[in-house]
């Protein structure tokens, strides 16, 4: 199973923050917003992952992704040259990607608690069609909304409605089997239009291949794509942190106990950022008894 980040969005809704960096690059409290994607991907086992990122941020993205070389992961960048939206952005992985089932999470997605690890890892064991995870909200009509018919199952699904027809939203989470790039290639029209991420579900569900999970358990889910969001997943993340005494689940500490990466090079990771609280976790899980 492969991954891909989804983190060329031009971030206008986080302007000015965004004028001189990717959103996908900002900061939730210890970690660029990025990392958050990344360990969502590792911590379901994961580990070669295709990062899309825009003309304009790629050289930032790429000094984050030098990082990631050290946690046991393949990465790779493709650029997306023209912002023409999610569904593009799928599509232009198909070669790193080929037919392979593949998850997709988009880089401004946070995705807390255990509970998702879970459910991420259930859906990937039994690739067929599309899992998509949903989640009530208190402002449907700023994503896309799923409906459900009488027997609990997807009856439709649209994006940014006016007049939402229930509260549930579709996170930026999905495991998609090899018909992905078939359906991305229909919808990218290449003429500059946007199509949205709801155009490639609507597809699946047309066919019956479209289930959607109900997020369960400690699973905490922020889109932080706005500024009061931004905000909202950083103190969610700082009191989660504060509760259990340690960074939130580090990606390299993930790496780790993955068996991705060894105890010496665990330690050269925190060493490099020792004088912070999150270096000093890290150092402290290079120490613990084997």
């Amino acid at each position: 199973m492969k991954g891909i980040v989804l983190a060329a969005g031009s971030g206008t809704r986080l302007l000015p923050m965004t004028r001189a960096t990717s959103k996908e690059l900002l900061a939730v409290y210890d970690r660029p917003m990025i990392y958050y994607a990344l360990g969502t991907l590792m911590r379901a086992g994961i580990r070669d992952i295709v990062v899309v990122g825009s003309l304009r941020n790629q050289e930032l993205v790429c000094k984050v992704l030098r990082d990631s070389e050290g946690w046991g992961i393949s990465t790779a960048l493709v650029v997306q040259q023209v912002p023409e939206g999610p569904v593009r952005a799928v599509s232009i992985c198909r070669d790193q990607i080929g037919t392979e089932p593949c998850a997709v999470v988009f880089g401004d997605n946070l995705f807390l608690g255990s509970g998702i690890d879970r459910q991420l890892r259930a859906a990937i064991s039994q690739v067929s069609g599309c899992t998509a995870f949903a989640t009530r909200v208190r402002d449907p009509q700023r994503y896309g909304v799923v409906a459900f018919s009488p027997d609990g199952r997807a009856d439709s699904i649209e994006e940014k409605p006016e007049n939402p027809k229930s509260d549930w939203a579709v996170t930026g989470l999905y495991v998609y089997d090899g018909r992905l790039f078939e359906i991305a290639d229909s919808l990218a029209t290449g003429d500059g239009r946007e199509t949205s991420i709801s155009d490639i579900n609507r597809r699946y569900l047309e066919t019956g291949g479209l289930r959607i999970k109900r997020l369960e358990g400690d699973c905490n889910w922020f889109d932080a794509g706005t500024p009061d969001s931004l905000v909202d997943a950083a103190r969610a993340v700082q009191s989660m942190s504060r509760r259990e005494g340690r960074p939130i689940a580090p990606p390299e500490e993930v790496a780790f106990r993955n068996g991705w990466i060894s105890r010496g090079e665990l330690r050269a990771i925190g060493t490099a950022m020792s004088m912070t609280r999150y270096g000093r976790h890290i150092l402290e899980v290079a120490a613990e008894d084997p």
